[in-house]
């Protein structure tokens, strides 16, 4: 079921306003009522995640951990690249694990039938969580991991229970809404955290911020927890990085990660504590016998080795090789530029363009600085104008080539045959619809 044949009852969520009028967070309550009042989510204890950045890598590779350990995971996330079905997952990351199209069919029924009103009076982030809510009390997995769509004091994944929150990374994204500051987003997202819970802290909070998010915590009466696996060394082999890890008391070396760059090692970092923490908490002797060392270790580069994140620094091509990735903030794209140096080198063909709301002469200089030819062009849903964005690109780098192409399945094919001219490979980057659009037409 892709965007371009969707259901009705898909296409009526993705119909409807992403974020809608004044938060509410009682309506949501009030919709779900029936699943709200299930045992099963009586007893869940999810783990929810929210940050400008990474989270959804944080999820994918906790998930991933947690399933190697035998634990069923349901794993929500957002944005969906082509089929609204990715959002909601049980029991992997590949495309069987997705919510099937007669289960997401008959959910949507049920929850037509069974809420107290219609569905269309909610905004989409609402609706998609209450479909993913209503779906996992249905299938019961052992353990939801949520990711917010939006901040965290009002986003709709805090009706997940569950006494673990993760603040990722803070970064100026959604500033309409979360407000313009570093200090005001991050003291929306730290909201996430239940009263009396744990907020898991990424290492990448700025230290202006950090008091701010301690402050949220005391007055939730929850308290907070830096990771305790330390990445001590990166390495970089044939497109694929290995990290050697410290954890608590043990050390394991050349651990294979099947996710790449700097950024994805400090990710890996609160996965694994995350996975751990709910692991020790959560012995269940019919899939867990004796957590030991061993085993722990086990999970984590069976987990590690083997998780899938599509658009994050992905070859999806050889000859030349093309990479996508969907970073789509001014911190993101300096992180995936240090990355790209190590796995790339210093020079590479880049496609770019950024969305409507973004600004591209704040957003694409990392990337330009190693940019040997550029090509601009847009994605068709929410792509800026190309001639905007060329007008970025010449104002930072007016020596460097740049042509424009609007049609983005010819700018792919102009950029592989410059990169096998030159030898080089194709780096597709500038924003999420961009890096997903592309990968669709490889």
């Amino acid at each position: 079921m892709s965007e371009d044949s969707v259901s009705g009852g898909v296409e009526e969520l993705l119909a409807l306003p992403l974020h809608g009028g004044k938060p509410d967070p009682t309506r949501l309550a009030a919709f779900c009522r029936p699943w709200l009042e299930t045992p099963w989510l009586a007893n869940l204890d999810a783990i929810k995640l929210t940050g400008s950045n990474g989270k959804g890598s944080v999820a994918a590779m906790t998930a991933a951990i947690l399933e190697a350990a035998g634990v069923r995971v349901g794993l929500y996330t957002s944005p969906h690249l082509v089929d609204f079905r990715e959002r909601i997952r049980t029991g992997g990351m590949n495309a069987d694990a997705m919510i099937r199209s007669e289960d997401l069919e008959k959910t949507l029924a049920d929850v037509g039938r069974l809420a107290p009103r219609p569905i269309s009076t909610l905004s989409f982030f609402e609706a998609a969580t209450a479909v993913a809510l209503a779906y996992f009390c249905e299938t019961q997995p052992d353990v939801v991991i949520a990711e917010a769509g939006l901040g965290g004091r009002f986003d709709p994944v805090r009706l997940f229970s569950g006494r673990r929150a993760a603040l990722v990374s803070i970064d100026l994204e959604h500033t309409a809404i979360l407000g313009n500051t570093l200090e005001t987003i991050a003291w929306d997202k730290a909201h996430l955290v239940n009263e009396g819970g744990v907020l898991f802290l990424g290492s990448d909070i700025p230290a202006s911020v950090s008091e701010i998010v301690h402050d949220v915590c005391r007055q939730r009466g929850a308290t907070t927890q830096e990771s305790t696996c330390r990445v001590e060394k990166i390495q970089y082999r044939e497109g694929r990085m290995t990290v050697d890890l410290s954890f608590r008391e043990q050390y394991w070396q050349d651990v294979d990660v099947a996710l790449a760059g700097d950024h994805q090692a400090r990710n890996l970092a609160l996965a694994v504590t995350l996975a751990v923490d709910w692991l020790a908490e959560h012995r269940l002797a019919e899939h867990r016998p004796g957590l030991t060392a061993e085993r722990l270790e086990s999970f984590v580069r069976q987990g590690l080795g083997n998780v899938q994140w599509p658009c994050r620094l992905e070859r999806i091509a050889d000859d030349p090789p093309v990479w996508v990735d969907a970073a789509h903030t001014p911190r993101a794209m300096q992180a995936l530029a240090g990355s790209v140096r190590q796995l790339l080198g210093d020079r590479v063909v880049l496609l770019t363009g950024a969305s409507q709301d973004k600004k591209p002469d704040v957003l694409l200089p990392p990337l330009l600085d190693l940019a040997a030819h550029v090509v601009v062009s847009r994605a068709q849903h929410r792509g800026m104008n190309v001639d905007d964005v060329t007008r970025a690109v010449v104002e930072h780098a007016p020596e460097l080539p740049c042509v424009t192409e609007e049609d983005l399945a010819s700018a792919l094919d102009m950029t592989r045959r410059v990169a096998t001219r030159e030898g080089l490979s194709v780096l597709v980057a500038g924003g999420l619809f961009l890096a997903a659009e592309a990968r669709r037409l490889i």
